[in-house]
């Protein structure tokens, strides 16, 4: 049986997270852009058996004013070939120009 959650840090240093289905037929892979930093947990909700997922963006301090935009991916991929597909949305995700339109 395989691992049902793995995170994979690719060489570009930013943080993917693989969670795979109970029927192993899809994974969903989530990401953030490395210039994006944030931080992860992964939690159990209140009462709940369901999980969460949540990232803490922009991990340096803001200055009032300022306006940022975030650059998370979330891919749904076939299982048997989820671990390659996830660093190749990440590599994606990371050749893709900022966006600099409101």
């Amino acid at each position: 049986m395989r691992d049902r959650t793995a995170v994979l840090r690719p060489a570009e240093g930013a943080l993917c997270v693989l969670l795979r289905g109970g029927l192993d037929r899809f994974s969903y892979a989530e990401m953030v852009h490395p210039h994006d930093r944030c931080t992860l947990r992964l939690e159990r909700a209140v009462d709940s058996p369901a999980m969460v997922l949540r990232h803490d963006l922009f991990d340096w301090p803001l200055e009032k004013g300022v306006t940022l935009r975030a650059r998370l991916r979330g891919v749904f991929l076939p299982a048997e070939q989820d671990e390659p597909g996830t660093i190749a949305a990440y590599g994606d995700l990371v050749r893709q120009p900022p966006v600099l339109t409101a």
